[in-house]
């Protein structure tokens, strides 16, 4: 299902000054910095700023980065329709993201988009025989995934969390997440990137470049 007009999405422009590497195959693993499902699937493409490449390249990765999500596994086929179908919601989350943090009004087609999924029918919860316990769905439906998702990110863009979502300060990191910090100063996503970003800072002021390399 695809409701009206993809939403535009920023053009790759790379964090000035930071060399680009070739991409590694850890590169293409799922991360899970962002804090929250819908912010979790926007991580799902890596470098919205920059190169832009896709860890969910096929139905097989999609089911995985759900187990590991402990979401609903789709028991219908989701095919390549499917995919193109998560892709366009995770852009207009992106784009509904990155405008609440820039004070701007998100464009209508990525609301349209995130508001159309999340109507979608929810998934039932059923008893199993016992009367005691929930019963494994039969039939869940990639439509039910990805309504879960909606649903999450209208809860997070309607909620004073909505002021907690940031981007992570490292220069080659680009990751939104939810800082969930008590005191709201988080600046990266992860320790590991501000350990890294500490880490070359110390390396710059032993080894300090040429002047003619700075410039």
């Amino acid at each position: 299902m695809q409701s009206g007009r993809r939403p535009h999405t920023p053009e790759a422009t790379p964090r000035a000054h930071v060399a680009v590497r070739p991409l590694k195959a850890s590169d293409f693993s799922f991360k899970f910095r962002a804090g929250v499902p819908c912010l979790l699937l926007v991580e799902t493409l890596g470098e919205w700023t920059g190169r832009r490449y896709e860890r969910v390249r096929n139905e097989g990765l999609w089911h995985s980065w759900l187990r590991k999500m402990k979401l609903p596994v789709p028991q219908l086929p989701v095919g390549e329709e499917g995919l193109a179908d998560m892709r366009v919601l995770r852009a207009a989350i992106y784009e509904t993201a990155q405008a609440i943090r820039g004070q701007r009004a998100p464009q209508h087609d990525a609301i349209t988009q995130i508001n159309a999924w999340a109507c979608h029918t929810p998934l039932p919860r059923l008893l199993d025989g016992t009367g005691t316990a929930l019963e494994p769905l039969a039939e869940v439906s990639n439509a039910h995934v990805l309504a879960l998702l909606a649903r999450d990110a209208i809860a997070l863009f309607s909620s004073e969390a909505r002021s907690r979502i940031k981007e992570c300060a490292s220069p080659t990191c680009p990751v939104m997440f939810l800082d969930r910090s008590r005191r709201g100063d988080r600046i990266w996503c992860s320790p590991t990137c501000g350990a890294r970003l500490a880490s070359a800072r110390y390396r710059r002021r032993l080894f300090p470049l040429p002047e003619e390399e700075v410039a």
